[in-house]
């Protein structure tokens, strides 16, 4: 009977490679749009990293993670909560039946992200491989269509659950970190999506801030974008797990959303040159340019969407992003010298 390989032994002191070492390398070796038994096979090649051992279920054991990770949040030690917060659910109560959230997701109308999809292919030959080390689970996979299946309703899932989960993989600047950010927010959840957005949504300390990128007049709707924004020129095109129809993207082309806005006056092109010569000068520190970007935007926003307009505004994202990042660094140093003087 025709079945897939089966996952390899480890060999006399062999260390197993690391999870995230097995992530990169399915990224880097196989393209996204590769049939997903590609990436099985290759964690099946690999599958002493998924040795896993199933954990005894229980209701008072969930209980005692969940508050260890509750004191940890309000410690402010989220790494350490979230840690806790998965082990709960992996002791997930005795008599909780998932059934009912599973029919959820077959009722979900997804529109497929291309750029993640290598990520969620990976993902789900992770868990695929997890799985079948089950006896119950691969004592009912006795043809290759049965594995199939399985392969391809765990993609399936995991493409919904990225759908439903709040997310920005895509960094604010015009270079990815690699890393995706997602999480659930009291506040943040209520901002939504704009190509182009009025403030900047940047995790922080803990905390997710959201910085203007330019007035906000009374009464309008404060959002970010979740990606790229539409005078980010150099980012390649981004789809997202949902239609925008942001005012930028309802426009035809991009020569009629700039049609939408006016030609900067004389004045204001004089005060562009003005402040590109600011940029360029170093006897200004970061802290001056940025205010100087500000009282541009601030002054001329009349005109947006304008050209001009807007490569100062992807410098000033760029300036507020750098600035976070040595501000988070200074938090790194003040909290480590913190630590030696305990």
């Amino acid at each position: 009977m025709d079945k897939p390989p089966s996952p390899k032994t480890t060999a006399g002191g062999h260390v197993p490679p690391d999870v995230d070492i097995l992530l990169s390398r399915m990224l880097s070796e196989i393209a996204s749009d590769a049939d997903i038994e590609a990436y099985r096979d290759m964690v099946l090649a690999n599958g002493e990293v998924v040795d896993v051992s199933e954990v005894t279920k229980s209701d008072t054991k969930a209980e005692q993670l969940r508050k260890a990770g509750n004191r940890l949040y309000h410690a402010r030690k989220y790494k350490a909560a979230l840690g806790k917060y998965n082990e709960a659910m992996c002791c997930a109560e005795s008599e909780y039946d998932p059934l009912a959230e599973f029919k959820e997701l077959h009722k979900t109308v997804l529109n497929t992200n291309t750029e993640i999809e290598g990520s969620l292919k990976a993902c789900a030959a992770l868990s695929y491989a997890v799985l079948i080390k089950n006896p119950a689970i691969n004592s009912s996979l006795t043809t290759k269509s049965h594995h199939r299946f399985l392969l391809n309703s765990l993609l399936h899932y995991t493409r919904v659950a990225c759908f439903l989960m709040w997310n920005s993989h895509v960094n604010l600047s015009t270079t990815s970190t690699g890393h995706v950010l997602s999480g659930l927010t009291s506040v943040g959840s209520l901002i939504n999506h704009s190509c182009d957005p009025n403030v900047a949504a940047i995790y922080m300390g803990g905390r997710l801030k959201f910085i203007l990128l330019r007035p906000i007049r009374a009464g309008e709707q404060i959002l970010t974008a979740y990606g790229p924004t539409w005078y980010d020129r150099n980012h390649p095109p981004v789809t997202y797990s949902f239609v925008c129809a942001c005012p930028f993207c309802v426009q035809p082309s991009m020569q009629h959303w700039l049609a939408t806005g006016r030609e900067l006056s004389l004045g204001a092109e004089r005060n562009a040159d003005m402040l590109l010569a600011i940029l360029q000068d170093e006897a200004f520190n970061d802290v001056d340019k940025l205010h100087a970007i500000q009282q541009y935007i601030q002054r001329h926003i009349r005109f947006h969407p304008e050209d001009t307009l807007s490569r100062i505004m992807t410098t000033y994202r760029l300036y507020l992003l750098e600035m976070v990042k040595k501000d988070i660094e200074r938090m790194g140093r003040e909290a480590a010298v913190a630590r030696v003087f305990e």
